[in-house]
């Protein structure tokens, strides 16, 4: 175990492979992030302060928009690992089919995968 007195450090390297690009993959989930929590902050925010709004159908959206806020908070973490390891995989899929071609038919190669129209 850890004795008390040491503070235990790590290094966050982000999304492997793809350092480059990483701020126009954060971007979309930033802004949908953002828009999410002002959203419905704002709807919490004007139910809490205005005082005609203290009744029952709008105690159930404050309900419905802290649940919202509640899952957003938990899961867009969880959905940007899962996009992304799509992504990977989706990637890794096409390249071993391509390499299967170049290995398999090299001949054939360039009459597979290029198309012209004319």
């Amino acid at each position: 175990m850890w004795s008390k007195n040491s503070a235990a450090s790590f290094f966050l390297t982000g999304f492997l492979g793809s350092e480059a690009i990483h701020h126009w993959i954060s971007l979309p989930f930033f802004t949908i992030y953002l828009s999410i929590l002002l959203g419905n902050g704002t709807l919490l925010f004007l139910i809490w302060n205005d005082h005609s709004l203290h009744e029952p159908m709008y105690y159930f959206l404050a309900m419905l928009a802290g649940t919202d806020l509640g899952m957003t908070l938990t899961t867009m973490p969880y959905s940007i690992k899962t996009k992304l390891s799509f992504m990977e995989s989706s990637v890794l899929t096409t390249k071993s089919f391509d390499y299967h071609v170049v290995i398999c038919y090299s001949l054939h190669y360039a009459s597979i995968f290029i198309t012209r129209v004319s």
